[in-house]
């Protein structure tokens, strides 16, 4: 396979009301015309695009900051750019802890 883009860390886990940071990183192997600026990532139907949660690293490299995660952000989050959508690939599970019992 060959992967354009790449996230990690691996199926992270977080406690809940922590930052979860997720890095997509654009491989040597991507020959299309976008670089980090144009990283997207996404859980379920929310997408994340723009500043405050999507920083641009380098022009290979973008975090993705979700401040204060609760148990609605578990799940798969994955990272895209406009020519590479749904690259399974670069996904990984979240999953979000809690000291509590509910």
């Amino acid at each position: 396979m060959n992967e354009s883009v790449a996230l990690s860390p691996n199926n992270p886990v977080v406690e809940v009301g922590e930052t979860l940071v997720l890095i997509c990183r654009i491989m040597e192997s991507y020959r299309g015309p976008y670089n980090s600026s144009a990283v997207c990532f996404g859980h379920i139907n929310e997408r994340y695009c723009l500043p405050p949660e999507v920083l641009v690293i380098d022009s290979n490299t973008a975090e993705l900051h979700l401040t204060n995660v609760s148990l609605h952000n578990i799940g798969h989050v994955y990272c895209e750019l406009p020519d590479l959508r749904f690259q399974w690939h670069a996904r990984q599970y979240v999953t979000v802890a809690s000291t509590y019992c509910i």
